[in-house]
């Protein structure tokens, strides 16, 4: 018989340690842990204090240890609140677990990623402490393919607007802004693959062919999450460079349109400059010099703008 404890971030302290679970089939997801509360943890279950304050570390990156008898298991979550000047784009939890107990500890919220009433009454489901671990885990790499398809639709829409008009600067703000997502997800999700390779062959803890299947499922779908990360990442870099080279390409063109003009402007300006001399000029006598220096100025603009157009110029 399994008894379950859950936690969630609106409760004000966690349940007095005698409500815990015991170290035999015991399963306890905590929401917004506190250190006094992982004292108290740590002193009930004989943990590793240190591990444990390791799970307030909003900067700690997926591993596996295994200590005292006890596995401290830490994966990345994706999160829903994040925003890049406040919460961060992940967030770690950690799976305390042996063959008789499991511990879901975080310290900040799991829902709405992973809702805790749903959770829990999934977990209560379960007839073994493995069982348990796998759908928790699977639930983890299972909340990344939202955020990953939102990623995906949001590059698509970016490319079928760089077809239609010229981009803003806010959309590169926002491209900039996924690709710091997405680089986030790779990390949390490249060691989370081999972790979950090294649970299926662990023998301390072994797990029935259902569950081992579970977990095979869940690794072929985080290598597979990876695998449209990178991509995505590429497209980004794709459409970067490639709007790069459009706006190069057409600031190319206006300097030669410029270019072009000055010099059409330059002929005319130089012809006659040289009659606008107080000093004596050729035909200054000629009663139709002004029409004679005006044919030459245009004859030598034409000239120009035939070269010009040879030159693919204009």
């Amino acid at each position: 018989m399994i008894t379950l404890v859950g936690k969630s971030g609106k409760a004000a302290e966690l349940p007095d340690v005698s409500a815990m679970p015991n170290r035999l089939n015991g399963i306890a997801i905590i929401e917004s842990i506190s250190r006094p509360e992982l004292q108290r943890l740590a002193a009930k279950y004989n943990l590793s204090y240190r591990t444990l304050e390791e799970s307030l570390d909003i900067n700690e990156t997926p591993n596996l240890t295994q200590r005292d008898g006890y596995h401290y298991l830490y994966v990345s979550l994706p999160n829903a609140r994040a925003n890049q000047k406040v919460n961060p784009i992940t967030r770690p939890v950690l799976v305390v677990y042996n063959n008789h107990l499991l511990l879901i500890i975080t310290s900040m919220h799991l829902s709405p990623v992973l809702p805790l009433t749903s959770l829990v009454g999934n977990l209560a489901l379960a007839r073994t402490v493995q069982s348990a671990l796998v759908y928790f885990l699977t639930r983890v790499v299972e909340s990344y393919d939202r955020y990953i398809k939102t990623h995906s639709n949001a590059i698509s829409s970016v490319v079928a607007e760089i077809q239609t008009r010229r981009l803003e600067n806010e959309v590169f703000l926002n491209l900039i802004l996924l690709e710091d997502q997405i680089n986030d997800f790779v990390s949390a999700l490249t060691p989370l693959a081999p972790l979950l390779q090294r649970i299926q062959a662990d023998r301390s803890i072994p797990l029935s062919g259902s569950n081992s299947d579970d977990i095979t499922d869940a690794i072929l779908a985080t290598q597979q999450y990876i695998g449209i990360c990178n991509s995505n990442a590429r497209r980004i870099t794709s459409i970067r460079d490639a709007y790069s080279t459009m706006t190069n390409n057409s600031l190319n063109s206006i300097m030669k349109t410029l270019t072009v003009a000055t010099m059409l402007i330059a002929i005319p300006d130089l012809v006659f400059s040289f009659y606008g001399m107080n000093v004596h000029v050729p035909m200054q006598e000629v009663r139709n010099s002004f029409l004679i220096v005006t044919a030459i100025a245009v004859v030598a603009t034409i000239v120009v703008i035939i070269w010009a157009k040879k030159r693919h110029l204009l």
